[in-house]
């Protein structure tokens, strides 16, 4: 309601400055985030969604205004605390000061961590990643064969698999781990020939992945499924079927057993579209004729 949308609280006082709020993770009824006061830098906070209750956890970069925090620190809530990065190094709490520790060094930048298989896995820049299950101890680094998972960062559980992109000799593709250290690889070679930024915005539907993916030159980039294996890797529509013209899915969402998203099949222009019972139509001509509505996400 617009009386119960209210300030919670205003942490940086420093001459109308802002604190910027982000990195939002919930555990217990509390929400976690990074904010700078003006003293501390970008640093952990707590809330219950009180004034009183919203308070720094702890300042972990202890030089007055250096940051632990970007705007963009993978966060994630698992076993009850909440685990970060900074740096190169991974973090937990449980919401104090003292139980604000580095569990470890990861060596290198960090692009995400996911639950999956009851752990943590933590996917850096380079040929490998991390499983954790929390602990120092219980946090093994796992070499995969391929060059690095940068590039535009696209992973995803789905089931019981782990679906993300990866670069090695044949090119950005589609990967899959089954939840072992060893159950790792490449799922499906989709695009035949060496390919810059082929996998993009994984989402699951009904336990399988729908993904976005070039073959060259025969669909363009379409609309992808896959159910974990090679033969059940395929495209599961050519929006823009005009020669190899691509309709370029995006902004995927999933809404109930539906999937939302924007997509241009050539006549249209870029309109909402949705998978529903397996099958990819146009939900709403929104702007109607060859003209753009270009629907963005919102969660």
């Amino acid at each position: 309601t617009e009386t119960g949308t209210v300030l919670v609280k205003d942490i940086n006082k420093t001459s109308n400055k802002n604190s910027y709020p982000n990195n939002f993770s919930a555990s217990n009824g509390i929400v976690y985030f990074s904010a700078n006061n003006g003293s501390s830098g970008y640093e952990l906070w707590k809330t219950d969604g009180t004034e009183a209750g919203t308070v720094l956890v702890k300042d972990l970069t202890t030089t007055g205004s250096g940051h632990t925090f970007s705007t963009d620190t993978p966060t994630i809530a698992f076993n009850n605390e909440i685990f970060f990065m900074s740096g190169s190094k991974l973090y937990k709490s449980d919401g104090t000061d003292a139980g604000t520790i580095e569990v470890k060094d990861l060596e290198t930048y960090v692009k995400r961590i996911l639950k999956f298989n009851s752990k943590l896995y933590v996917f850096n820049q380079n040929s490998s990643f991390w499983v954790s299950d929390g602990t120092t101890a219980g946090t093994t680094k796992i070499e995969v064969p391929v060059n690095e998972f940068w590039h535009n960062g696209q992973y995803n559980v789905v089931g019981d698999k782990l679906f993300f992109q990866g670069n090695n000799e044949y090119g950005y593709e589609i990967w899959v781990n089954d939840g072992s250290q060893s159950g790792t690889k490449l799922l499906k070679d989709i695009h035949p020939e060496f390919d810059d930024n082929n996998i993009e915005d994984i989402i699951g539907l009904n336990g399988k992945a729908i993904f976005t993916a070039s073959d060259k030159n025969w669909f363009g980039k379409e609309l992808w499924i896959s159910d974990g294996t090679k033969v059940g890797t395929k495209i599961l529509k050519d929006i823009n079927d005009q020669g190899t013209n691509s309709s370029s899915p995006q902004n995927y969402i999933s809404f109930g057993d539906k999937v939302l998203f924007s997509a241009d099949n050539g006549e249209n222009g870029r309109e909402l579209w949705v998978i529903n019972a397996g099958v990819a139509s146009l939900l709403k001509d929104i702007n109607p004729g060859p003209l753009y509505s270009s629907p963005s996400k919102v969660i």
